[in-house]
């Protein structure tokens, strides 16, 4: 196993010209010019143009790298056609020749090139700049080790389907609930902008000011009716603001977002399972737990889930067992850490971990269901008492302006 799972730092784009008089464009990743080169020269082609991606200072940058789907979509057709005895190049091949989205068909082709010139597939994912997933690289790399390509492969694409799957799922759990909200806003814009002026013209001239709730509504919609057009930016510029700021103190934040009834426990449970399936699938393709953990860890977006097992891997080399070292340091929930000890009694841990994993998806998935139930009730509930308090305040200060005329 040569390949590195960490990747070269800088993108390089290059036109070069083959001895046949093809030209072509591509992408290659290179610690500098003079390896960029060197990778290009390996393909056979000679290098025309070399510099380095984003260099022209343009802010608008075309998306270079894969979207989920699209990896998703590119490890199941390779490991099809591998495990139905295809050759990997003309795997490779036939899949950017059916492929049409620019990114993965571009990486696609870009593969193909570095594989007729000899290099691995791991080798090639590593060096490609569509950033395929660290555990992309690792898998395949072991399944090069082992001749089992296809099946590891095929693995792997069960994983990323179950995650993308889950994915959706939420997304259209979630779908409900946020068109409630998006009425209750634009029902809210509507009174302010059609309804509140028409009653606003009453109180103009009027000796009596307006009651106060009555004045407050009033007022509030007026700002709505100048300002409304700007809060969007104004929430995408606070949006920024608070993550650029809130950036050294992530694991400050997540340590107190797990507070957070349900959400909290959720979101760790989500990681965990990631983090379970991965490191499983590695130690199933053959990986040791000392070069297989960083790998799994490498996949998870919590930075206080990273320090915890950071803190195990550290305790796994100093000889301890990994089961011991993640409960001693709560790196990951209870149901997740007894099947861990389970797995490692047995001799299964690969299996335990992708089934721990498996069961906490499930239990996920539940628990956002049902929150998502109750969620979208509450909005209506809230969209209906707003409603209701513009109505109110306005009568109120209607039968003032009759207590006014008639007194």
């Amino acid at each position: 196993m040569t390949a590195s799972v960490t990747a070269p730092r800088q993108t390089w784009r290059y036109k070069a010209e083959f001895p046949d008089g093809r030209v072509i464009d591509g992408e290659v990743v290179a610690s500098d010019e003079a390896a960029a080169a060197r990778q290009v020269r390996a393909l056979g082609a000679t290098p025309v143009r070399l510099r380095r991606a984003g260099a022209t200072g343009s802010i608008l940058t075309r998306r270079s790298t894969l979207k989920p789907v699209e990896t998703v979509s590119l490890v199941r057709g390779l490991a099809d056609l591998l495990c139905a005895g295809v050759p990997l190049r003309t795997a490779l091949q036939s899949l950017a020749a059916r492929e049409r989205r620019p990114v993965a068909k571009a990486m696609l082709e870009r593969l193909d090139q570095r594989v007729r010139a000899g290099e691995a597939l791991s080798e090639a994912l590593q060096a490609d700049p569509a950033r395929p997933p660290a555990v992309l690289v690792a898998l395949a790399e072991a399944g090069e080790a082992s001749g089992e390509l296809g099946p590891v492969l095929g693995d792997l694409a069960e994983r990323l389907e179950t995650e993308h799957a889950l994915r959706e799922d939420i997304k259209g759990q979630l779908a409900y609930p946020a068109f409630v909200a998006a009425i209750t806003v634009i029902t809210l814009l509507g009174l302010a902008h059609f309804v509140l002026p028409q009653f606003d013209a009453l109180f103009v001239g009027q000796a009596t000011p307006p009651p106060p709730e009555t004045a407050f509504v009033l007022q509030l919609g007026a700002f709505l009716r100048a300002w409304g057009h700007w809060m969007p930016v104004g929430v995408v510029l606070l949006v920024l603001i608070i993550k650029a700021a809130a950036k050294p103190f992530m694991v400050e934040l997540e340590r107190a977002a797990l507070s957070i009834p349900v959400a909290g426990a959720t979101y760790m449970r989500l990681q965990a399972a990631r983090y379970c399936r991965t490191l499983g699938q590695l130690l199933k393709a053959g990986y040791a737990l000392a070069r297989a953990e960083p790998v799994a860890r490498g996949v998870l977006t919590s930075q206080l889930a990273r320090r915890r097992l950071a803190e195990v891997a550290e305790s796994v080399r100093a000889g301890g067992r990994f089961g011991d070292a993640v409960r001693r340091h709560s790196a990951l929930p209870d149901e997740f850490i007894s099947l861990i000890e389970v797995g490692e009694q047995t001799g299964e841990l690969p299996d335990m971990l992708i089934r721990s994993a498996g069961l906490a998806d499930a239990d996920a998935a539940r628990t956002i269901k049902k929150a998502s139930e109750l969620i979208s009730p509450m909005l209506i509930v809230l969209l209906a008492l707003c409603v209701l308090a513009v109505i109110v305040s306005i009568l109120i200060g209607v039968l003032s302006l009759n207590e006014v005329v008639y007194s």
